[in-house]
């Protein structure tokens, strides 16, 4: 929060309308006036010059009107977008171009934040011969945790300590899944990045839990418009595992030992086409009316 205000009311064009105070708790009407009576409470999150209707509040940076009945997607558009993203596995050898990548990177800045702090930090790696290093390390660290995990998954005890579902899953599913991971491996084949040129990693400040949804709102953002670019992405849940577990991963992507992972996915333009929605389950919901 800043003592000093970014957002000033130019007074000759304000008719007092009270929008921004309605939206905001710096601006306060007094005797039918608006005045900023609360600057310490500003988070420059721009809503206050967003809403005024005769721009009478000006920010530090010139911004753009929107035309909504332009620009804004249908919402068949918008849905067709959400129900035709997959997860992509399978890559094409060039890596992304940098334009793509900064829209991508752009789609991720407009994410929400907590307080409007804007402080999720991005790490990205755009290039087969940086991905195969890291790779390297990646690998041998997802091997051991499942391994341990499998082991504690057998324990007669391994419901009470991690859950039925989860020691179920540990057990039949993720514990065989990656012994066949690793002797593919072993093969050539590559489980954990599947060949694919780039990575994205998003960070922040370990105790922000609401530094961790910014995150993924973030990542999803990048994921979205990536799509619409020809770009395909996996959400990398191993590759998080792995990099919050090894200090030489974070160390190597430049994560301080303050901060922690909190999303992580591949990509690369897409060497494949789905031909068909995909189902899936019905909304588990509760509406309380």
């Amino acid at each position: 929060m800043n003592s000093e205000i970014k957002y000033k009311i130019n007074k000759d064009k304000c008719i007092n309308c009270g929008l921004c105070v309605d939206i905001c708790l710096v601006y306060e009407k007094i005797s039918s006036k608006v005045d900023t009576i609360h600057p310490n409470l500003c988070i420059e999150c721009g809503h206050c010059e967003s809403v005024c209707p005769v721009n009478a509040i000006e920010g530090p940076e010139e911004v753009k009107m929107i035309c909504e009945d332009e620009q804004i997607p249908t919402y068949e558009s918008l849905q067709f977008l959400l129900q035709t993203r997959r997860s992509i596995r399978r890559y094409k050898s060039e890596p992304i171009s940098d334009i793509d990548l900064q829209k991508m990177l752009e789609a991720g800045r407009y994410a929400p934040t907590g307080s409007n702090e804007q402080n999720i930090k991005y790490v990205v790696i755009n290039s087969h011969e940086k991905m195969q290093e890291l790779s390297e390390i990646a690998l041998p660290v997802v091997f051991k945790t499942f391994k341990v995990a499998k082991k504690i998954a057998s324990l007669p005890f391994a419901g009470k300590i991690l859950g039925k579902k989860q020691a179920y899953r540990l057990k039949n599913i993720y514990g065989p899944a990656i012994t066949i991971f690793e002797e593919r491996n072993k093969q050539g084949e590559d489980r954990l990045f599947y060949n694919a040129p780039g990575l994205m990693v998003v960070h922040g400040e370990k105790q922000d839990e609401a530094l961790a949804f910014s995150c993924h709102i973030a990542m999803h953002n990048c994921v979205l418009i990536a799509q619409t670019l020809g770009i395909g992405c996996l959400l990398n849940s191993f590759a998080l595992m792995a990099i919050n577990q090894s200090k030489v991963l974070r160390k190597k992507l430049g994560i301080p030992k303050e901060n922690k992972c909190f999303g992580a996915m591949t990509f690369g333009y897409k060497n494949i086409n789905y031909k068909k929605h995909v189902n899936r389950k019905p909304v588990n919901v509760n509406i309380i009316e």
